[in-house]
């Protein structure tokens, strides 16, 4: 079973690694990049030797709310909230 995971999760780094890499023109010219991977392991999957991600980045941010389970769903929801504009009134 153990075997199993460790295969699952290699695959998974190194497709994350792999598109990282494939957007990499795209990354550069972002004014802003939102991130939620919570943990050693995620962070590790993000910041790797070819990563265009780079720690200490200024245009590397926290997601400033909470998130849900990880789907697409959840990526346009956040995606929305981080581009609708509210005002309050005093």
């Amino acid at each position: 079973g153990s075997q199993l995971r460790r295969h699952h999760e290699a695959k998974w780094r190194k497709t994350i690694q792999d598109t990282l890499c494939e957007w990499a023109a795209q990354i550069q010219s972002c004014s802003a990049i939102f991130l939620h991977a919570p943990g050693p392991l995620n962070t590790r999957v993000l910041y790797f030797d070819r990563s265009p991600l780079q720690k200490g980045d200024p245009r590397i941010q926290s997601v400033p709310f909470t998130t849900s389970r990880p789907s697409f769903q959840e990526l346009n929801r956040v995606y929305a909230t981080l581009n609708a504009v509210a005002v309050e009134r005093r």
